[in-house]
């Protein structure tokens, strides 16, 4: 399966990461694993690592599916890195967050294409759910 992840319970942070084409089943068994696992605590953040991902083969309606569950509490963030020549990556990321929002999710997601700066986003203190999401 091209995506993984690592519970790094010291940092609070769960690392997920994806490689070559990730369709909808990949993805919903990564989201699923993730959730059952029982060292994850849905307060961590979580960085999603997709610079090496060529494509996300996804429907919008089989991202709302994606979008549906409250895996992460209020105020979590999530950050997205991608590489720069992906932007259909981050169109789908925004599109992920419009169904999270709409779903009644309250975690915030940001996308970057430089792991530095998605790591410092990741370890500034935590804002109210309610503040504006980091746009990346």
């Amino acid at each position: 399966m091209p995506a993984d992840y690592i519970i790094d319970t010291a940092a609070r942070l769960v690392r997920s990461r994806g490689w070559g084409r990730l369709t909808f089943t990949e993805l919903k068994k990564h989201q699923d694993r993730l959730r059952a696992d029982p060292a994850f605590d849905p307060t961590f953040d979580q960085l999603l690592d997709f610079r090496e991902v060529e494509a996300i083969m996804v429907t919008a309606d089989e991202l709302r599916v994606m979008a549906a569950p409250h895996i992460f509490v209020a105020g979590a963030r999530r950050a997205v890195l991608h590489l720069p020549d992906r932007p259909v990556i981050r169109g789908l990321v925004h599109m992920f967050e419009a169904f999270r929002e709409s779903a009644g999710g309250h975690e915030r997601i940001a996308t970057f294409d430089d792991l530095d700066a998605a790591l410092r986003w990741l370890e500034e203190p935590r804002r109210a759910p309610d503040d504006p999401p980091a746009r990346g």
